[in-house]
């Protein structure tokens, strides 16, 4: 198939991992911005223009992978191919996410416990794919496992996640937390270490449980919901901590128990690479939209008047921070005398970001001068 696969590139990013497992099989066109050495498009590129210009073959999928940068395309409604929406941060914001899911054919949520939030809104086709491991980037190395507890993420993403980082540096060997690490070192950073801890936010069934599992170390999370006991067993594929004590109390028992932790270890690695890859995973999502003989085309932008697309457009461009594009949606829709109340509280929310931006950069600039 030829699939326009529409997310914001950076080596960490599931899309990234997405695209490897799907090009293996498919034509994958990336849509996206531009990332160091890879070129990409428009914040807001228009994928109807990219078909109707010849620019890209006609796709058979677009699939839209969500990721921390400014970038969301236009044109969905008009597209005869079905659309998905992979949104992966559900748990840090639901109702960005809700509108997010208007522009989609079939939504596709890695935190199960969210399903209800969508269909209760009337989406037809919500499904649950949790996030999965590549085994040729995230696979066991060969080597000493010499450091006692690993951690890599953000440190600062919770209060509760640095204090209890830094509880446990005090008392184990760790690897550097703190810093970036590219993600060819993060396997490396896994492999090295005999337990990976993990808090997970909200409950959030994150990349680090299957990228940690992948590795071969025990993996030590707080309590998880979001479908982490349809997927691994506690005891058997990890261990979990309740509190401060508790963490301690685990480390220190599987730090002394080699032969259990190694087998812990050892089982969640071969369920993982089983179970639980992005190929599994995009296949998944490929059963689930193609399974009928016609695929369903029921986003809610399909029946949306022209005002209403713009200010649906709008409305997402806003809570991205995409000031400009945001400002063209809401000005266009108060152009067109059709839903001027939303069109211009639109307008005035672009506005006010438009400031904040403005305040931040000259509070910068004054920072930098010199006193005198």
């Amino acid at each position: 198939m030829n699939i326009f696969l529409c997310y914001g590139y950076d080596s960490h990013t599931a899309g990234a991992y997405f695209e490897r497992a799907l090009g293996k099989t498919h034509d994958v066109h990336y849509i996206g911005p531009s990332w160091r050495e890879r070129l990409g498009r428009s914040s807001n590129e228009d994928l109807s223009v990219l078909v109707e210009d010849a620019i890209l073959p006609k796709p058979d999928l677009v699939l839209f992978i969500e990721s921390g940068r400014k970038f969301f395309p236009r044109g969905l409604e008009k597209l005869e191919c079905p659309t998905a929406g992979y949104l992966i941060d559900v748990h840090q914001g639901v109702h960005f996410r809700q509108d997010l899911a208007k522009f989609f054919d079939h939504i596709f949520l890695c935190h199960k416990d969210y399903i209800s939030r969508f269909t209760d809104l009337g989406h037809r086709n919500v499904h649950w794919v949790p996030m999965a491991c590549d085994p040729e980037m995230h696979g066991e190395l060969q080597v000493d496992r010499d450091l006692d507890v690993a951690f890599v993420g953000g440190v600062d993403a919770s209060p509760e996640r640095r204090r209890l980082l830094l509880a446990l540096e005090a008392r184990y060997k760790m690897n550097d937390f703190r810093k970036y690490y590219p993600k060819e070192d993060i396997t490396k950073v896994y492999s090295r270490s005999k337990i990976v801890f993990n808090y997970a936010i909200n409950e959030d069934l994150n990349m680090r449980v299957f990228e940690a599992l992948a590795g071969g170390a025990l993996l030590l999370t707080n309590h998880i919901e979001n479908g982490m006991s349809d997927l691994f067993r506690v005891g058997k594929h990890f261990v979990e901590y309740r509190d401060r004590q508790s963490m301690f109390d685990k480390v220190d028992y599987y730090l002394s128990h080699e032969d259990e932790r190694a087998a812990i270890g050892n089982a969640g690695k071969m369920l993982v690479t089983r179970e639980h890859t992005y190929e599994h995973r995009s296949q998944a999502i490929l059963d689930k939209i193609f399974s009928g003989s016609h695929p369903s085309r029921t986003a809610m932008v399909r029946s949306m008047t022209a005002a209403e697309l713009r200010t649906a457009y709008g409305s997402v461009y806003t809570l991205m921070k995409m000031v400009d594009p945001a400002f063209d949606e809401f000005s266009t829709a108060w152009a067109q005398r059709a839903g001027r109340l939303r069109a211009a509280r639109g307008l005035g929310a672009t506005l006010l970001k438009r400031l904040n931006e403005i305040t931040k950069i000259t509070t910068v600039l004054k920072r930098g001068r010199p006193s005198s």
